[in-house]
């Protein structure tokens, strides 16, 4: 699983790379070159940070607290099922709200944190895992994570404008400098659609205060994606 993990993560910081040093080969000399090259740092500093960084992971508590909280009832009612810890109905003025009980880490959940079996632990504000970057995105580093896919689409933008100023050609590629052509034509068109396509859909859930594990869970449940794109632009998300 951890040798897994960090295959994926070198995978991306490899072609992340790659990426980089493409981008700069098409740029111009001078300072666009230069500009181009300290946003590939930028993005790869980035993805180091997000990849190692705590992304909000809650402290596991002792079985101590787990035999003490049945008798804590002041600020909010432990709710048990058959002897076994299900989670607490907290009372807040004339609101209340529940939270779920983590029998792995032996903490109370808030709202919006879940556990990640990868990471082994409990996620505040869980975005979700990110198996290319092998870590979760929380609380603690989802601004960072958008900051690197937001440079990353500027990054795809800017190696398609460099490769169709280059010159387009849709010739049958008949020798090695016309087959060069397509093949860096189709890399920059390709590296360009997916990153701008993933800053979209990650902005668009930021928009709409959800998560892209909430998105996923929610497309498995009801059973197709095309389905929870319409309600997802139709503001009728969750109904």
């Amino acid at each position: 699983m951890a040798h897994q993990r960090y295959t994926k993560a070198a995978t991306t910081a490899l072609l992340q790379t790659t990426g980089g040093i493409f981008g700069a080969f098409l740029a111009e000399p001078g300072v666009e070159r230069v500009g181009y090259t300290i946003l590939s740092l930028h993005a790869f500093l980035m993805l180091v940070y997000v990849g190692t960084s705590n992304p909000g992971t809650l402290l596991r508590q002792t079985e101590e607290y787990r035999r003490k909280i049945r008798f804590v009832k002041s600020a909010y009612e432990v709710v048990e099922h058959e002897g076994v810890i299900a989670g607490r109905q907290i009372s807040l003025g004339s609101d209340s709200q529940t939270e779920r009980f983590c029998t792995t880490c032996g903490i109370f959940r808030p709202a919006g944190t879940h556990h990640c079996r990868e990471c082994r632990g409990c996620i505040a504000e869980m975005d979700h895992h990110c198996v290319w970057i092998g870590n979760c995105v929380g609380k603690e580093n989802y601004p960072e994570f958008i900051s690197l896919v937001t440079v990353e689409a500027f990054k795809g933008l800017g190696v398609l404008f460099f490769r169709i100023r280059a010159g387009v050609s849709f010739q049958v590629p008949k020798t090695w400098e016309s087959s060069l052509n397509w093949v860096t034509l189709i890399i920059a068109v390709l590296q360009g659609v997916f990153y701008c396509g993933l800053w979209i859909y990650f902005i668009l859930l930021f928009l709409k205060a959800t998560t892209a594990r909430s998105f996923y869970k929610r497309t498995i449940r009801t059973g197709g994606i095309q389905n929870n794109v319409k309600k997802f632009f139709n503001g009728q998300w969750g109904k």
